[in-house]
């Protein structure tokens, strides 16, 4: 007998792995804060900076990633935010087959 992950996973063409499932299932961030665009940069899905990069908003405004770290946003959205504030670089299917450490 199948263990139910591989039941539901063939029944309904669902990825079985966790970060397949992550990337069906959300463009980026849980919150659907944050999306990708055209040309595959992360970029703000809200308010004022809606459509620009993080990348791009960070040198420019970087009091307004400051803010979204005090915001109630998903911890997802968060880790984007500290790494494009501490200047490393944002790849999506890095960060989602990379385990959260709890603290």
């Amino acid at each position: 007998m199948c263990p139910p992950d591989r039941v539901h996973a063939g029944r309904y063409g669902l990825p079985r792995s966790p970060s397949g499932l992550h990337t069906t299932l959300f463009e980026v961030d849980v919150g659907r804060r944050l999306r990708t665009d055209v040309n595959g940069l992360v970029v703000f899905a809200f308010r004022k900076h809606d459509g620009r990069s993080l990348t791009e908003v960070a040198p420019t405004d970087p009091r307004y990633l400051e803010w979204m770290l005090g915001q109630a946003f998903l911890d997802d959205a968060h880790d984007l935010d500290l790494r494009t504030l501490a200047g490393q670089s944002i790849d999506i299917p890095d960060l989602i087959r990379t385990p959260r450490r709890l603290a």
